[in-house]
């Protein structure tokens, strides 16, 4: 047994806060520029998982930026979400795989047809058959 399982202790959860919390229970665009908003605030507003937001703090070259204040916590500014918001950049997507240069003439060229052993074995007693005839 783990020792977290014996003392009671919760497991560690490694993936993050996958859920989307509630909406906002106060009007984002009656806050000044300034107010200072949470990851959770964040995820709330745009209706993102808070994993996603906290994925998005760690990167640097994003367009919503983040600072630490007193204690380590990580903020963002309304003036800063409004601008994200507005800039309407697209998700990155990954790029599709190499895709064949020409599409196959039939499904057969896909995957080859499995045959049955009976049906392998009786082929060729068909195709003597046909030559005799």
């Amino acid at each position: 047994m783990r020792k977290t399982q014996e003392t009671g202790a919760p497991k560690r959860n490694r993936h993050g806060d996958r859920s989307v919390p509630p909406p906002l229970a106060f009007d984002i665009n009656a806050l000044p520029d300034s107010a200072l908003l949470t990851r959770r605030d964040v995820a709330a507003h745009g209706r993102w998982a808070v994993a996603t937001v906290e994925k998005w703090a760690q990167q640097p070259n994003h367009p919503l930026k983040w600072f630490a204040v007193h204690g380590g916590f990580m903020r963002t500014t309304v003036g800063d979400l409004r601008k994200f918001l507005a800039s309407g950049k697209p998700r990155a997507r990954p790029s599709p795989r190499a895709a064949p240069t020409e599409p196959p003439a039939s499904p057969r060229q896909l995957k080859p047809r499995k045959t049955s052993r009976r049906r392998a074995a009786a082929k060729p007693a068909a195709d003597a058959a046909l030559q005799e005839a």
